[in-house]
């Protein structure tokens, strides 16, 4: 099943928050999905930090940690792996080998290693991250759910299914326990875990978690959220899969609707909906 979304770990891994207008600018770009424009932003912070600040100070590792998340955003892999080795040597020279940031960086070379098949070193850079956290953190912290996740994606990359979903369910046990409340992160999770049962052909399984993510989505986020619409999306491509065009159609009509009235009609996700819905279209005329 590959029309799914995965809607949980699209660019994953985190930019460190600045504080700064170019890193909040930088920020809008990526919610839009724009890593160039981002990588500008994020250009521009390191110029003015650098004339600001030592070169081995805590805002120079985020300057680079930023960077070589908005690298892997473009797809630049060895570029990112780069900064995040700046990062890296100066937030341990810093801060010591067993800090929270230290650990959200190991996160983000393993998207750079993904993203370049290198699934081994992947693997490891969440190793390090987990061994960190669970340190300085504990076992139950919402970072470990989040570095479960991470190491779930690269499992899910290399077809092992079962290792993510055990991930996946690990991280759920976590974000169910420390959330009093249902939301976001556990939708995504739950939308993760649907596409792997999808991509067994469990397909009925597959909606029932999708549909837990739909709840809780609409609760927390509202009706008309783009978040919504990949769920939707997610759930017409599982009607696809079966055969069982109209509640595709269905589907991707309320993914469309949402997405024409918040995104616009030539938002990259609203065309791709239209894609859907012509390829729906089609299977249902030839019938």
């Amino acid at each position: 099943m590959k029309k799914l979304l995965f809607t949980g770990m699209l660019i994953c891994g985190v930019s460190l928050s600045a504080e700064t207008s170019n890193f909040n600018a930088a920020k809008k770009c990526v919610e839009a999905g724009d890593y160039k424009c981002a990588m500008q932003y994020g250009m521009k912070d390191l110029e003015k930090d650098l004339k600001a600040h030592p070169k081995e100070s805590e805002n120079i590792a985020t300057d680079y940690n930023n960077i070589g998340f908005y690298a892997t955003g473009l797809g630049e892999y060895n570029k990112a792996l780069d900064y995040y080795a700046k990062a890296l040597k100066i937030r341990e020279k810093v801060s010591g080998k067993e800090d929270r940031d230290i650990a959200e960086i190991y996160n983000n070379m393993a998207f750079a290693y993904a993203g370049q098949k290198k699934y081994q070193q992947a693997l490891e850079s969440v190793s390090k991250a987990l061994k960190i956290q669970e340190k300085i953190l504990g076992k139950e912290d919402p970072a470990i759910a989040e570095t479960y996740n991470n190491t779930a994606f690269i499992y899910f990359e290399q077809k092992k299914y079962q290792q993510a979903r055990d991930y996946f369910t690990d991280a759920l046990k976590i974000q169910k326990k420390v959330s009093r409340k249902a939301n976001q992160d556990i939708a995504k999770t739950y939308n993760n875990i649907a596409t792997i049962d999808a991509e067994q052909g469990k397909y009925q399984q597959a909606l029932d978690y999708f549909a837990k993510a739909l709840k809780i989505q609409e609760k927390v986020l509202g009706k008309k959220d783009p978040e919504l619409a990949k769920t939707y999306n997610n759930i017409a491509g599982v009607y696809t899969e079966q055969r069982k065009y109209q509640q595709a159609l269905d589907y991707f009509a309320k993914a469309l609707k949402i997405q024409e009235k918040v995104l616009g009609k030539e938002h990259p996700a609203t065309k791709n909906t239209l894609r859907g819905i012509e390829h729906i279209k089609k299977k249902m005329s030839s019938k």
